[in-house]
C-alpha cells in the first residue's frame, strides 16, 4: 500500500506535475488549485476502507515533500528526484525491518487482539462491583470501551491479512475466516451482556424474578 502511494503521489503526481503542469502556472492561484486537487485525491483514499488507508497517507506525504519544501516552485528536477528516492529508501527500510528482520504479521496481531478481547469480556462478566463505588463504575466503563475498541482493531488487522504473502498464507486466511466468524458471535454476546451488567450494577437484586436469575446464571 505504501509503495502504491509512493508511485502515485511521488512519481506520477509529484514529478508529473513538476514536468507537465507547473511550467504553465505563474500564480499562487494555479498552484492552489493543483494542491487542492491532489489533497482531495489523497483525502478520498485516506478516508476509505482500511485497505486503501496507507495509499492516501503515502500519496500525500510524497506529494507534499516534493512541492512544499520551499516557498517557491522548484525548477530543478534533481531536488525532486532526490526527495522521491529518499521516500523510496524510507519505505525500503521499513520493509526490511518490519517485514524481514522483526516481522509481526497481521494474522498474529488479529489472533492476539481477539484472544485478549475474549479474556476482557470474561473479566467484565465476572466483575461485580458495588453500586456505591465510583472507582469500580469507572473501571467497568473503561473495560467496555477497551472491548469495543478491540472489535475495530480485529477488523482492521483481518483486512490486512489478504495482502500478506508467504508459505503460511493458506493457514492465515483460514484463521482470518474463523476469527471474523467468531467475531460476529462475540459482538452479539457483548451486546447481550451490556444490559445484564447494567442491571447487576444499578438494579435491585431483591427484585429479580426466579426466571431472570436462572437466565442470568446460564448466560
Amino acid at each position: 500500500m505504501r509503495v502504491a502511494g509512493f508511485v502515485l503521489g511521488g512519481v506520477i503526481a509529484g514529478l508529473g506535475a513538476q514536468i507537465f503542469i507547473l511550467p504553465y502556472i505563474d500564480s499562487i492561484g494555479g498552484f492552489t488549485l493543483l494542491f487542492a486537487a491532489m489533497t482531495a485525491v489523497a483525502a478520498w483514499m485516506s478516508t476509505s476502507s482500511s485497505r486503501l488507508l496507507f495509499v492516501g497517507v503515502q500519496f500525500a506525504s510524497a506529494f507534499y515533500l516534493i512541492h512544499l519544501g520551499e516557498f517557491t516552485i522548484l525548477t530543478n528536477l534533481t531536488v525532486a528526484r532526490d526527495r522521491v528516492l529518499g521516500v523510496l529508501l524510507g519505505i525500503t527500510m521499513m520493509w526490511l525491518v518490519f517485514e524481514r528482520l522483526f516481522p509481526r504479521t497481521a494474522t498474529d496481531e488479529t489472533v492476539r487482539i481477539f484472544a485478549r478481547n475474549v479474556r476482557s469480556m470474561s473479566d467484565l462478566l465476572l466483575f461485580s462491583p458495588r453500586r456505591d463505588d465510583p472507582a469500580a463504575i469507572l473501571s467497568v466503563r473503561r473495560m467496555r470501551e477497551d472491548i469495543y475498541r478491540r472489535f475495530g482493531e480485529v477488523n482492521a488487522q483481518s483486512d490486512a491479512i489478504p495482502f500478506e504473502t508467504g508459505p503460511s498464507r493458506p493457514g492465515d486466511m483460514a484463521a482470518r475466516d474463523r476469527v471474523r466468524r467468531w467475531q460476529a458471535s462475540l459482538r452479539s454476546f457483548y451486546l447481550l451482556e451490556a444490559p445484564l451488567l447494567q442491571f447487576r450494577l444499578l438494579g435491585n437484586a431483591a427484585s429479580k424474578s426466579p426466571s431472570f436469575t436462572a437466565f442470568e446464571d446460564d448466560f
